[in-house]
């Protein structure tokens, strides 16, 4: 049996729009505009952004 997940990325209202998580995300999945945009398409969740954001804005969780 084969169980696929799928996660969502949430953004906070915390974010103070710093740009580290823009910075290190691999696959260039977040950009900054007037607020932070996440294109989830090009996404891994690989939750580096999630790691290096300083105010703990972004969230990501698994839905089945």
């Amino acid at each position: 049996m084969v169980i696929k997940m799928t996660y969502k990325m949430s953004l906070g209202l915390a974010c103070n729009l710093c740009g580290d998580c823009v910075d290190i995300c691999p696959v260039d999945a977040l950009t900054i505009t007037e607020q932070l945009n996440h294109d989830g398409a090009k996404c891994t969740y690989c939750e580096s952004c999630m790691d290096i954001c300083p105010e703990c804005a972004i969230r990501i969780r698994c839905e089945d």
